[in-house]
C-alpha cells in the first residue's frame, strides 16, 4: 500500500466498520434470554419487585399495572432478552443487541446489565409521557393511561390502542389474580 493507507484500514477493522457498514466502535451485544422459565407467576412477582426497589414510591396499583405492561410486551417473559422488560428501542451508542421485529427490519432493542436496569430505564421511558403518566397514578385499573402512551406525535406503541390497551388490561387482570388482589 502507497503512502499512510495500511493504517486506515487497521483503524476501520479495529473500531468495527466491517460490523454493519459503518465507521464507529460497534455496541450490538449477544442476545440473552432473560425472561425466566418461572412461569407467569414467577416471572410477574420478580418484575413487581424490581419495580418495588427502584421506584419505591409507585403506588403498588400503577406498578401492577407496568408490570401488566411488561406482560404485554415481552409475552410474560417469553420476548425478553438482556432486561429489556418493554421492548425499548436502543438509543444510538447504547448497548444493543439486533432482532427482526414482526413484520420490520431488523432493530436495535436496548440492552440492559440486569433486570433493575432494565425496569428503572423502562420506567423513566413510561414516565416521560406525562399523560400517561398522570393516568396511571390515578386510575391503573383503567386504560386510559396504555392510550395516552399513543397520543400525540411521539408514541410508545405503533399497534391499534383499543387492541393494545385491550391486551394490556388482559395482563392486568392475570397480574392481579396472580398477587390475590381484586381489581
Amino acid at each position: 500500500m502507497r503512502g499512510g493507507a495500511w493504517w486506515v484500514i487497521l483503524v476501520a477493522i479495529a473500531v468495527g466498520w466491517g460490523k454493519g457498514g459503518h465507521m464507529g466502535p460497534t455496541t450490538d451485544i449477544a442476545r440473552v434470554h432473560t425472561g425466566g422459565s418461572g412461569g407467569q407467576d414467577t416471572w410477574a412477582r420478580t418484575r413487581l419487585a424490581a419495580l418495588q426497589r427502584v421506584a419505591p414510591d409507585l403506588p403498588e396499583p400503577s406498578a401492577r399495572a407496568l408490570v401488566a405492561q411488561m406482560a404485554w410486551e415481552t409475552g410474560w417473559g417469553a420476548g425478553e432478552w438482556n432486561f429489556n422488560v418493554g421492548n425499548l428501542v436502543a438509543s444510538p451508542g447504547a448497548p444493543a443487541f439486533q432482532m427482526n421485529a414482526p413484520g420490520s427490519s431488523a432493530t436495535r432493542w436496548q440492552s440492559f446489565r440486569s433486570l433493575d436496569e432494565g425496569v428503572r430505564s423502562f420506567v423513566a421511558t413510561v414516565k416521560s409521557y406525562a399523560d400517561a403518566w398522570a393516568n396511571l397514578l390515578s386510575a391503573p385499573q383503567t386504560d386510559a393511561w396504555v392510550r395516552a402512551l399513543a397520543a400525540g406525535p411521539r408514541k410508545y406503541y405503533e399497534d391499534n390502542p383499543a387492541h393494545y390497551a385491550g391486551g394490556v388490561m388482559g395482563c392486568l387482570a392475570n397480574v392481579n389474580a396472580i398477587l390475590g388482589v381484586s381489581a
